[in-house]
């Protein structure tokens, strides 16, 4: 859902932040979206031509949309394929909304660190970025090694232990998404 509000209306949302979600219209029926979720580990519509509709969508409030994901690598309900497609799709919308930004290949972002969550047990993940000519992150993508489908540094899991949201493990998508929203304000 944030990236279809990110992308038809861009004259709202300064930036989005996607968990574990999919990229623009990867799926448009419920049964589309139940064959690429849930254990089907194939991938969504061709990310590049989803990045060109996502632009087109965008009509003439079309601009950049800074935009972080955050994905788990062992995700079952939205496998992590589609983390990658949501980061590559608005690779490609912003740098046609945007000519200051013009990497699109998602093999080479800008920078791509590894580290380990700073918790207990915490998870390694890794933090890749895509950003403009002024060295400015567009679009950053956050995997999250062996963390299924659940909110990235939340609490502990409410129901008996069981293996459901949050997963405290993780970096905290709140934290990082919020910073990343206070260094993408709206524009006028």
């Amino acid at each position: 859902m944030t990236v279809i509000l990110g992308v038809t209306y861009p004259d709202v949302f300064a930036a989005i932040g996607v968990g574990s979600g999919y990229q623009y219209k990867s799926a448009t029926t419920i049964t589309e979206a139940a064959a690429q979720g849930l254990g089907r580990l194939g991938p969504g519509p061709d990310p590049v031509q989803q990045g060109h509709i996502a632009y087109q969508a965008m009509g003439p409030y079309a601009r950049r949309v800074p935009t972080i994901v955050f994905h788990g690598t062992a995700d079952i309900v939205v496998p992590e394929i589609h983390g990658q497609e949501a980061t590559i799709s608005m690779v490609v919308a912003n740098s046609l909304a945007d000519p200051s930004f013009t990497n699109t290949n998602f093999d080479s972002p800008n920078s791509n660190v590894t580290m380990k969550a700073p918790v207990l047990d915490g998870y390694t993940y890794s933090a890749a970025s895509w950003n403009d000519v002024n060295g400015k992150p567009v679009v950053q993508f956050y995997r999250i090694y062996d963390m299924k489908h659940a909110w990235s540094g939340g609490g502990p899991p409410l129901v008996n232990g069981a293996d459901i949201f949050p997963d405290p493990r993780g970096p905290s998508f709140t934290d990082i998404v919020y910073k990343f929203f206070l260094d993408n304000p709206k524009s006028a």
